[in-house]
């Protein structure tokens, strides 16, 4: 019975996101209201921090061994509730345009949360597939929310067929392993005690249809397509919950591959290598800020993707935890400074960047911020960014990958440059026509998230140590 106690109460993030989706539903038949829900819903994901370290402290590790909630689960988890918070925060003001199905938006940004919780706390293949398709299934209905806008149920249509081949991928993938280790532990494959190429194809094909979701070379040419079709909210969205799931069990099953497949990391290194070059060399063309997401999500997940190679040495925790953490901060900040901008201007097309033409003469705090969080991406110094850069470059060095670490400094220089043209973009004193009439709407919440992840970004590049302690009890 203590057993089952302890079991049970694994389970308790995950029923906390249920209760709240249910409550949910019942305030759609029974008294609509977008700030209400907002409220329900964040309430519903705040109040799964706090059952984790209650986990914690009860010792309830596993649910049977099919949901396991390790420091590593813990960690992912916490990014995927900020993330998740941030983007019903800027939701809530994006919604108020809208008449109908408000509410149903947050039902949506919750079930997919909770596909997110499963698969980073699962290592049973069939679990994994369970927990993908509720993470990615409301991702199709949020793209298409702005059902009034052609745009929106283009992006849709290409998001969906993409997403249908990238999930059959995986699954192809899984089926593969699970024939080869004839178990549906993923665990098991550090079992194999020789090479298998029927084991290699599998992991092959899983690893494509997982470089789909993250958008790496040469997977990568949906992303500017619907990425510049994508209303905020869901641009936050798609951009900072799937990147942490996928890569979360990307780097889940990568750790469980014996040291004779090195080949396939090698292929990951070459897939690294070209995607943070790559989306580097893209950024600098750019003058639309939803492409410049796009591509910059896919060159900071290709600095993520060369720590494959180390991943089984100390400073791989580190390193990762360094780099995902500035992702999410940097990400949500900008997105919290163009929510700010774009709904106090009344702005449709926020994506325009000569809309943050001269922020800083106008908006000095945001200016700053925004020019902080670009350099952080850009890994200059005094920011969270230049730590992860660091880290990279030193392990590259410590195990001799020269290669590695020319791509590295490559990417990182062009990356300086591309950044550096929005930066100065900021601080034009010419006139910016877009920044005229506004309204009187504080948005309080948005302005906490960006001063938030702002001061975290600049405490953790100068206090590095803080982070560092913390990131030696995640274990890969």
């Amino acid at each position: 019975m203590e057993i089952f106690s302890l079991e049970l109460l694994t389970l308790i993030p995950i029923i906390i996101i249920e209760l709240t989706i249910v409550i949910l539903i019942l305030l759609i038949i029974f008294k609509r209201s977008n700030l209400i829900s907002l409220i329900i819903t964040n309430i519903g994901l705040i109040s799964v921090i706090p059952s984790i370290f209650f986990i914690k402290k009860m010792d309830a590790f596993y649910l049977d061994y099919y949901l396991y909630f390790d420091n590593y689960a813990f960690f992912y988890i916490s990014l995927l509730i900020l993330s998740s918070f941030s983007t019903c925060i800027f939701s809530y003001y994006w919604l108020k345009k809208y008449k109908y199905y408000k509410e149903e938006f947050y039902l949506l940004i919750l079930i997919s949360t909770l596909g997110g919780i499963v698969v980073v706390s699962t290592m049973y293949l069939h679990i994994v597939f369970i927990g993908l398709e509720l993470l990615s299934l409301p991702i199709f209905g949020l793209i298409n929310f702005s059902y009034n806008e052609k745009k929106s149920l283009n992006a849709s249509i290409k998001y969906t067929i993409l997403s249908l081949t990238s999930s059959s991928l995986i699954l192809f993938g899984l089926s593969l392993i699970y024939i080869k280790i004839k178990s549906l532990d993923m665990s098991s494959l550090i079992l194999e005690d020789f090479y298998s190429s029927f084991l290699a194809l599998g992991f092959i094909i899983f690893s494509s249809g997982l470089f789909f979701k993250l958008s790496l070379v040469p997977f990568n040419l949906w992303t500017p397509d619907i990425y510049k079709k994508l209303s905020l909210p869901i641009l936050s969205f798609l951009s900072s919950n799937n990147k942490i799931v996928f890569f979360a069990l990307l780097t889940r099953m990568i750790l469980y591959l014996p040291d004779y497949y090195m080949h396939i990391r090698l292929l990951f290194m070459i897939v690294s290598c070209a995607s943070m070059i790559f989306g580097s060399l893209m950024i600098i063309t750019q003058k639309n800020i939803n492409k410049i997401i796009g591509y910059s999500s896919i060159s900071q997940i290709g600095y993520l993707m060369s720590v494959f190679y180390i991943i089984k040495t100390k400073i791989s925790s580190q390193i990762i935890c360094v780099f995902i953490i500035n992702y999410v901060l940097s990400n949500l900040g900008i997105f919290s400074i163009i929510s700010i901008i774009s709904n106090k201007f009344n702005i449709k097309n926020f994506s325009n960047i000569k809309i943050y033409k001269g922020l800083f003469w106008r908006f000095p705090i945001m200016g700053y911020a925004m020019t902080i969080m670009f350099m952080s991406l850009a890994g200059l110094p005094i920011t969270l960014g230049f730590l992860g850069k660091f880290y990279i470059i030193f392990a590259s060095l410590n195990t001799k990958l020269w290669w590695l670490t020319f791509s590295i400094i490559i990417s990182s220089v062009i990356s300086i440059y591309a950044y550096l043209k929005i930066i100065i973009n900021l601080y034009d004193t010419g006139k910016n026509k877009f920044l005229n009439k506004y309204n009187n709407d504080y948005q309080i919440f948005s302005k906490i998230i960006f001063l938030l992840c702002f001061f975290l970004i600049i405490l953790l590049g100068i206090y590095p140590e803080i982070l560092i302690n913390e990131s030696k009890h995640i274990r890969y």
